[in-house]
């Protein structure tokens, strides 16, 4: 049997979004207890992005934001190790030494090269925490498995080096250090808030909330209905685009601080992913109809959504 080395006590726990999944888990593992909701609210994790993309041949739609890591670790103030390798072998000696090292990281792949997914399609900006290594395979910790998979050590090379639309990259991982645990406070959430909110107004990368109407014009661009189910509902969202697991942070928020703004931004929310469901269900089945009509009222709750997150005062920030 080949020699093993792995992250002793890691805990997998299953999630719905892979980057948020992750940091839960790393978190777990440093002793803290973090709902995978919390984890995407204080990421910034609620956007929105439609587009085409040259190679793929259908639109690519996504409901969470750009670069939730460093918006994690820079809103609970900690300290974050990212990296790039210009080579195979450097990025496989790094990754191997953090194992050796317990110390779990965060590595950007293209699950199209991971056997267990069995995808047909590339996805270049799946996450994922290798958590053992061995002569043959790589383990790591996969967001929706049920337990630990087992990746082929050149599998797992092509993952890290691929080049896929619109997720190039030059093998990425990221380290969260160690941290004292940070309590849920209201300032916090409400700096979060106003982030997404600030990124949203200046239509930043990953949110951009006219890109609901390019949707809406280019519904006959999906060469497969199908895929825009799985978008909106399977592909790391937790359902409803993201915008459920983002309701279900702010009622948390409301609960332990009974603030009205964030209830109400939960409500607006809730609507929003009930629709998003109700547009996935129908792609499921080839229908079209009234979809036009439901993006224009998403359009309105979360435009109301953000314009709510803009009314913090300067002493919430």
């Amino acid at each position: 049997m080949a020699n093993r080395n792995e992250i002793q006590n890691f805990m997998h726990l299953p999630g719905n979004n892979c980057i948020t999944t992750a940091i839960r888990n790393i978190l777990n593992f440093y002793g803290f207890r973090y709902p995978e909701s919390r984890v995407y609210g204080i990421a910034e994790g609620m956007g929105f992005t439609f587009r085409r993309v040259e190679g793929l041949d259908n639109p690519y739609l996504g409901g969470s934001g750009s670069g939730l890591v460093d918006s994690f670790c820079r809103n609970l103030h900690l300290a974050c190790d990212t990296a790039e390798f210009a080579t195979d072998e450097a990025a496989m000696d790094d990754l191997k030494a953090q194992i050796d090292n317990q110390l779990p990281c965060i590595v950007q792949v293209d699950l199209f090269y991971l056997p267990y997914f069995d995808s047909k399609t590339h996805f270049g900006g799946h996450r994922v925490i290798p958590v053992g290594h061995d002569e043959s395979n790589i383990y790591v910790s996969d967001t929706g498995f049920l337990r630990i998979q087992a990746c082929p050590i050149d599998n797992f090379v092509e993952a890290r080096r691929s080049q896929s639309p619109p997720f190039s990259h030059q093998r990425r991982r990221w380290r969260i250090e160690r941290f004292r645990e940070r309590p849920f406070i209201d300032e916090t959430i409400t700096k979060s808030l106003y982030n997404v909110y600030r990124k949203f107004e200046n239509h930043m990368h990953g949110y951009n909330l006219l890109q609901i109407f390019d949707l809406r014009d280019h519904l006959g661009d999906y060469q497969d209905m199908a895929i825009l189910y799985q978008q909106i509902e399977k592909a790391g969202t937790g359902g409803g685009l993201g915008r459920k697991m983002y309701a279900d942070f702010l009622d948390q928020a409301a609960q332990i601080y009974a603030r009205s703004i964030y209830e109400l931004s939960s409500a607006l929310y809730e609507q929003s992913a009930a629709l998003w469901r109700e547009i996935a269900l129908n792609a499921r089945s080839g229908e079209l109809n009234g979809t036009a009509e439901k993006l224009e009222k998403i359009y309105q709750l979360e435009t109301r959504a953000i314009k709510v997150f803009s009314s913090f005062e300067a002493e919430d920030l």
